[in-house]
């Protein structure tokens, strides 16, 4: 499954650096050079993004958590289904052991030999299909995590909208009295630390997601040399 790292880690969501915290003409060069004589109160934190480009994004996060979603209850049934199938061949030992007791007692050795065989042959099933479930189950949990993540991307996109919304509301006030202006840049420095704030939320949840695929890739590693092991004898 794709992620969505290309989309969060763009420019659109990086904090700018403190150079850019003075506007070009901050600083006097007159008498006096080096004293701040102006400063922008509406510095932008969060850099401007048209909303459209912003609703792509927003669509693309809602795509990967219905594909998230739908391995999430594929996985669910594998795990079920690999469950009863480990239920059945611990019936089958069990019946193989009670045999192998009978053949035992009466001093069939050859029955016996043959028997601890057959058990031999469904115990390394019974493992692989154990292994198969672990590895299902790492399936959940990665697909759980990719939900969560597409969600806080979701959350995130949304906010930055309200705040290109803001912007643009506090852009049409120009000419208005300075209460008004000021009003509209307090919103958007409370939006703008919003939409901080679930940035880093959205990438906590990308790394959890992250690092649950990494275990789940390393967990079909082992099935897959399980598998080759099995194959061969």
């Amino acid at each position: 499954m794709g992620t969505l790292v290309h989309r969060l880690s763009k420019p659109g969501l990086v904090v700018i650096g403190l150079a850019a915290l003075v506007t070009g003409s901050a600083l006097s060069q007159g008498p006096g050079a080096g004293v701040v004589t102006a400063v922008d109160t509406v510095t932008v934190i969060v850099p401007l993004r048209p909303i459209d480009e912003i609703k792509k994004d927003i669509e693309v996060a809602v795509a990967y958590r219905g594909r998230a979603k739908s391995r999430l209850y594929e996985s669910k049934d594998q795990v079920r289904r690999l469950e009863t199938q480990i239920e059945l061949k611990e019936k089958e030992i069990d019946i193989l052991e009670s045999r192998t007791d009978v053949a035992d007692k009466e001093k069939r050795e050859a029955d016996v030999t043959a028997l601890k065989a057959q058990i031999a042959g469904v115990e390394k099933i019974q493992d692989l299909l154990k292994r198969r479930k672990d590895m299902r189950s790492a399936e959940v949990d990665a697909a759980e995590a990719a939900q969560e993540y597409a969600q806080a991307a979701e959350d995130l996109y949304e906010k930055e909208i309200e705040l290109a919304k803001r912007r643009n509301d506090r852009a049409a006030q120009k000419g208005t009295g300075g209460a008004a202006l000021a009003a509209a840049d307090q919103a958007i420095r409370e939006y703008e630390n919003s939409v901080l704030e679930s940035h880093i939320d959205t990438l906590k949840k990308h790394e959890r997601a992250l690092s649950l695929e990494r275990e789940l890739v390393e967990l079909q590693v082992r099935l897959a040399e399980a598998q080759g092991r099995l194959l061969e004898k």
